[in-house]
């Protein structure tokens, strides 16, 4: 069986029942989070927080593997450019490259980061019909309507 990425899994789950305005914001809040700190410990919250929300869900983790599926060749670019690229004292030199233990950390932080960021997307599209999720999101911007954004039409797109 195929699966298009942001394509939605039907299942009666808390996570499926949620308002989706409240996934909206809820994952909005998670990428800000991922983004504004830079911890292992702190993505290590953030993992947790999917991975709970993964396992209310009932989501199959093959449809989770099937939408990384997409991203892996950047996920194996951020890894190689920073392990090669990031600076630091060398444990290993292959002629003029150098890798250094601070760009492997580097390399998997970001990894892992991406990884996170994509599962909590994954979610909200695989939990949330099309049409509840472009609602929440046109209901969400209704502030910009006074700044003469089209708001509805943005939501469809």
């Amino acid at each position: 069986m195929r699966m298009a990425v942001a394509q939605y899994y039907p299942k009666p789950s808390p996570i499926h029942r949620l308002d989706p305005r409240c996934k909206v914001v809820a994952v909005t809040a998670l990428v800000v989070g991922l983004f504004l700190r830079s911890s292992f410990a702190a993505l290590a919250v953030y993992g947790l927080i999917a991975a709970v929300a993964l396992l209310f869900s009932g989501v199959p983790l093959g449809w989770i593997a099937r939408g990384l599926r997409p991203v892996i060749w950047l996920l194996a670019l951020t890894f190689i450019v920073q392990l090669l690229f990031a600076p630091g004292p060398a444990f290993a030199s292959l002629g003029p490259l150098h890798l250094s233990w601070r760009g492997l950390a580097i390399a998997g932080y970001l990894s892992l980061r991406l990884v996170v960021l994509v599962v909590a997307s994954l979610l909200l599209t695989l939990t949330t019909p099309p049409i509840a999720l472009t609602d929440a999101l046109a209901w969400l911007s209704r502030p910009l309507r006074r700044l003469r954004v089209p708001t509805v039409e943005l939501a469809l797109m």
